[in-house]
C-alpha cells in the first residue's frame, strides 16, 4: 500500500459501518481523501491497490434513499468496502437493461453467487473514484484539503504566482497570498488595498500617509555643470540633492501594545513579512517607511541591558508629552538594509560624495566628514597662487593624476617639502 502516515481515526470505519445512512457520499470521499495522506489523490492512482478501500454498487431495483447503503469491514486484512446505490451499471438509472439487474440480484440472494456483481465492481471502483475526482477538481474548497491543489495554481496565475518556485520564494504563506489575490490582481494599486492586506494579516490598526517629503541624492554623473547652456538661477540650482514629495509614503501602525510594538523591530519576522508584502503590492518604484505608535499605558521605565533597545524601545532625553501615545519611532527598513550592506549611514554617504567633489584631482584620499584616520585626508595648506592655478586647470589635473601614477607620488613629496618650509619659517 503506497501511502503516507494516515490521520484517519482508528474507529472511523466502525462508526461508518454502524450508521452509513448518516453520511453523504461526497463527504465520506472527501474526508478519506484528506486524512489518508495518499501519494496521489483518490481517482489519480494507477492501481486500486494504492487506495485502502473498495467502492462497489449494490444491484437493486429501488431508487436510492441515500448515497451510502452499507460498509463492510473484513477480518482477513482486505480493505473495507463501501456500497452505494445511485451510480453504476445496475438499477433504474444504470445503462444496462433492468433484467440484468434482476438477474444479478437473484444470483446473490437465492444462490449466494456474487460472481457477476463482483466482476462489475472491478469497473465500479474505478468509475466511482473517477466520478468523485471530477467533482472534487471543480470544487475550490475541496482542493484546499490537499497540499498540491490545482486551485492554488489557478488563482496564483492571476497574480503572477502560478509557478511553484515563485510562490515559495519568501516567508509569506501561500494561502495568505491567494487570500488577498483580489487586491493583488488589480492593476491600480491604491492605498486602501495595502491597508486591508496589512490590517487583516497582522491584525493591527494600519493607516497610510501619502506625500512624505524626502531628499533624493543626485548621482554625480547626472549633475549639471556651469557652462554656456546652463546658467545658475535660470535653468539649474545648486546642490547634490532635490526635495521630493511624490514618491514616498508612510505606513502608520498602531496604537498597539508593547508586544506587537516590538514585533515590528528590524530583523523580526513581522518586519521581514511587512517588507515582502509592500514589495509584492507596489514593487520597488516608491520609497516608504513605517511609523510605530505605542499605546500610552504601555510606557514605563526601561533599563539598558534588560528589555530596552536604544533607538527603538528606549530613547535618551526627556519626554515632554505625558498622555499621548508614543508615535516618534520611524523605521526605514530598506535604508537600514542598505546601510547594513554598505556599512555607511546615508548622511555619511552624502558627505563622502560632497568631499569627493571638493578633493577630486588632488590624488589624495577623502573622508573629512567621516572622521578618517588617514592624515592625507586632512586638508593641507596650499600655495595661494598654486591653488588658483589648480582650480583653473582642474580638468587637466584630473587627467594627469588618473593616467600617470607617478604624479600622485610627486604631489605628495611636494606637499611634504612645503610643510617643512612652513615649519622652519615659523618662529
Amino acid at each position: 500500500m503506497n501511502k503516507r502516515v494516515s490521520k484517519l481515526p482508528p474507529d472511523y470505519w466502525l462508526n461508518l459501518a454502524e450508521y452509513p445512512y448518516d453520511h453523504s457520499f461526497y463527504q465520506v470521499m472527501r474526508y478519506l481523501d484528506a486524512k489518508l495522506q495518499l501519494r496521489k489523490p483518490i481517482g489519480r492512482n494507477i492501481s486500486p491497490t494504492q487506495e485502502p478501500f473498495r467502492m462497489r454498487q449494490e444491484p437493486s431495483m429501488i431508487f436510492a434513499p441515500s448515497n451510502l447503503t452499507r460498509v463492510d469491514i473484513h477480518d482477513n486484512g482486505r480493505p473495507p468496502t463501501i456500497s452505494i446505490l445511485g451510480f453504476g451499471l445496475w438499477g433504474p438509472n444504470g445503462p444496462l437493461p433492468l433484467h440484468l439487474t434482476e438477474y444479478a440480484k437473484e444470483r446473490i440472494y437465492h444462490h449466494r453467487d456474487k460472481t457477476l456483481s463482483a466482476f462489475s465492481d472491478i469497473f465500479h471502483h474505478r468509475l466511482i473514484t473517477l466520478f468523485y475526482r471530477a467533482w472534487a477538481d471543480a470544487q475550490n474548497t475541496v482542493g484546499m484539503d490537499l497540499p498540491n491543489s490545482p486551485f492554488k495554481k489557478y488563482v496564483g496565475s492571476f497574480i503572477g504566482l502560478g509557478n511553484r518556485k515563485a510562490i515559495l520564494n519568501d516567508s509569506i504563506p501561500d494561502s495568505a497570498k491567494l487570500y488577498f489575490a483580489g487586491h493583488l490582481l488589480r492593476q491600480t494599486r491604491n492605498p486602501e488595498g495595502l491597508i486591508q492586506i496589512l490590517r487583516r494579516y497582522f491584525d493591527v490598526p494600519v493607516r497610510i500617509k501619502e506625500y512624505i517629503p524626502q531628499w533624493i541624492f543626485i548621482d554625480k554623473s547626472e549633475r549639471s555643470t556651469l557652462n554656456g547652456t546652463v546658467a545658475l538661477g535660470e535653468n539649474c540650482i545648486i546642490g547634490a540633492q532635490v526635495k521630493d514629495v511624490q514618491h514616498k509614503f508612510r505606513i502608520q501602525i498602531g496604537p498597539i501594545d508593547r508586544k506587537k510594538f516590538e514585533s515590528f523591530f528590524p530583523g523580526t519576522k513581522n518586519a521581514k513579512q511587512l517588507i515582502e508584502w509592500v514589495r509584492l503590492y507596489i514593487g520597488y518604484e516608491l520609497a516608504w517607511d513605517v511609523q510605530l505608535i505605542l499605546l500610552d499605558k504601555y510606557r514605563g521605565q526601561t533599563r539598558l541591558g534588560k528589555n530596552a533597545l536604544l533607538g527603538l524601545s528606549s530613547f535618551s532625553g526627556k519626554n515632554e508629552r505625558k498622555t499621548d501615545d508614543f508615535d516618534e519611532l520611524f523605521i526605514d527598513y530598506e535604508a537600514r538594509d542598505r546601510n547594513k550592506r554598505h556599512q555607511d549611514a546615508i548622511i555619511s554617504t552624502l558627505f563622502q560624495s560632497d568631499s569627493e567633489d571638493e578633493g577630486e584631482g588632488e590624488g589624495e584620499g577623502i573622508g573629512v566628514g567621516l572622521g578618517a584616520s588617514n592624515p592625507k585626508s586632512v586638508s593641507k595648506p596650499k600655495n595661494e597662487s598654486g591653488s588658483e592655478d589648480k582650480s583653473e586647470n582642474k580638468d587637466k589635473g584630473e587627467t594627469k593624476s588618473a593616467s600617470d601614477p607617478d604624479s600622485k607620488g610627486n604631489g605628495d613629496s611636494t606637499s611634504e617639502s612645503e610643510k617643512n618650509e612652513d615649519s622652519q619659517a615659523k618662529p
